[in-house]
C-alpha cells in the first residue's frame, strides 16, 4: 500500500512541464495521483482514452490532445497495444517506487539473516527448533505465573526467615486464604487474648517461622504470660511475637503484679 503523499520535486515540475498547455498540465498532475494511488505497478497508468478521460474529469479530446503533447516533448514513456489502449509511465516516480521496494527487500532479508544468526546463537534448550522468540514468550508467561502463586511459608529451622523471604510477605499478598490455611496460627490466634492486628500478628507469625513449632508449647505459654493481667494491659499478637515474648521463662503459678506502668513478676520488671 503507497503512502497518503508523494515527493513532488517543484523545480523539476516547472522546467519539464513549462511548454505544456495548461490543460496539458492539469491532466498530468492527475495522472500522477492515480499513478501513486495504485497499489502495485506504480508510476503507470493504463486505459482507454474514454476511461482516462472520465477518471480526470477531461474531454477525450483534450485528453488525446496532451497525451500527443507528452510524446512530442518526451513528458513520459507512451505506448499503445493497438485495442485502444494507452500506457503512461512516469520515469521519475517509477524509479524512485524501486528504489524504495528495493530498500524495503533489503531490510526484510537483514531481519532474516540476523534472526537466523541469533537462532543459531541461542539454540533452544530441550524444546526442540524452538526459536528465541518463543523461548522469550515461554519465560514470561512462566514468570507471570510465578507472581500469581501464592508465596509459599518460610522453610523450617531457625527462629526468622532470611531478609529475602522476609521480603516476599508484604501486606499486598497475604491474602485473607492464606492466613485461614495456617491452622496453628488460627489456634494460636483463639487462644490469644486480645484480637486486634491479627494481620500484623500472622506476619510475625511467618517471618519467624512458628508455624512449625510445637503449637501445644505456645499455647501453654500464652496462658501462662497472660495469667492475671487484665485485657486492656495485654500487647497485641504482633508486638509480643515480635519482642519473642514467648520465650520469657515463666512459672506456672507466677502472678503478675503492676509496679510503675509495668508488670514486676518474680522480683523482675515485664514489659
Amino acid at each position: 500500500m503507497s503512502l497518503p503523499w508523494f515527493k513532488f520535486d517543484t523545480a523539476a515540475w516547472i522546467q519539464d512541464t513549462r511548454v505544456l498547455s495548461p490543460v496539458a498540465k492539469g491532466f498530468w498532475i492527475d495522472v500522477l495521483c492515480f499513478m501513486w494511488k495504485k497499489d502495485d505497478d506504480q508510476g503507470s497508468l493504463s486505459g482507454p482514452v474514454p476511461m482516462l478521460a472520465r477518471i480526470t474529469g477531461t474531454p477525450e479530446s483534450d485528453v488525446i490532445a496532451s497525451i500527443e503533447e507528452f510524446e512530442i516533448f518526451n513528458i513520459c514513456d507512451v505506448s499503445r497495444d493497438g485495442h485502444g489502449t494507452v500506457t503512461l509511465v512516469s520515469r521519475r516516480m517509477s524509479r524512485l517506487c524501486k528504489e524504495r521496494n528495493d530498500a524495503a527487500e533489503r531490510q526484510r532479508n537483514k531481519r532474516k539473516r540476523d534472526k537466523a544468526a541469533k537462532d543459531a546463537e541461542n539454540p533452544a534448550d530441550g524444546h526442540g527448533d524452538v526459536t528465541p522468540d518463543v523461548t522469550d514468550r515461554r519465560k514470561k508467561e512462566e514468570g507471570r505465573r510465578k507472581k500469581e502463586e501464592p508465596p509459599k511459608p518460610p522453610v523450617p529451622g531457625g527462629r526468622t526467615s532470611g531478609p529475602k523471604d522476609r521480603d516476599k510477605w508484604t501486606k499486598k499478598q497475604l491474602s485473607a486464604e492464606q492466613v485461614d490455611a495456617y491452622p496453628n496460627f488460627q489456634r494460636w490466634w483463639k487462644a490469644y487474648p486480645v484480637k486486634k492486628g491479627k494481620r500484623l500478628a500472622f506476619e510475625a507469625w511467618v517471618k519467624r517461622g512458628l508455624e512449625f513449632e510445637d503449637i501445644d508449647v505456645l499455647v501453654k505459654k500464652l496462658a501462662q504470660h497472660h495469667k492475671g493481667v487484665e485485657p486492656e494491659f495485654v500487647p497485641h499478637g504482633s508486638t509480643y511475637l515480635n519482642q519473642y515474648r514467648d520465650e520469657d521463662d515463666l512459672q506456672p503459678d507466677s502472678k503478675p503484679k503492676r509496679s510503675g506502668g509495668r508488670y514486676q513478676i518474680d522480683g523482675e520488671l515485664g514489659a
